[in-house]
């Protein structure tokens, strides 16, 4: 009898972060050159929801992230000082 197949718990995204004042993108430099971060969030959470606070803990970014904009490669963007509310 075959194994049936192992599904992962956890979702990795490749994320944009742009800067909204400069514009400017988050890039990490590796030996192999330039690469987008990489979020892994569990998978039976809420995956804009995860995304923000696990950018927020990693980069200290506050994010926002638009319904129907999650994919693989999510792009977000910094939320501007001014619109700070905490």
């Amino acid at each position: 009898m075959a194994e049936a197949p192992t599904i992962p718990e956890t979702f990795e995204f490749r994320v944009v972060l742009v800067d909204p004042t400069s514009y400017g993108l988050l890039a990490l430099d590796t030996a192999d050159g330039y690469r987008l971060p990489r979020v892994q969030i569990p998978r039976w959470l809420r995956p804009a929801q995860q995304l923000r606070k696990e950018i927020q803990a990693t980069w200290g970014v506050r994010v926002m992230i638009l319904p129907g904009f999650i994919s693989p490669c999510t792009i977000v963007s910094g939320i501007p000082r001014i619109c700070d509310r905490s």
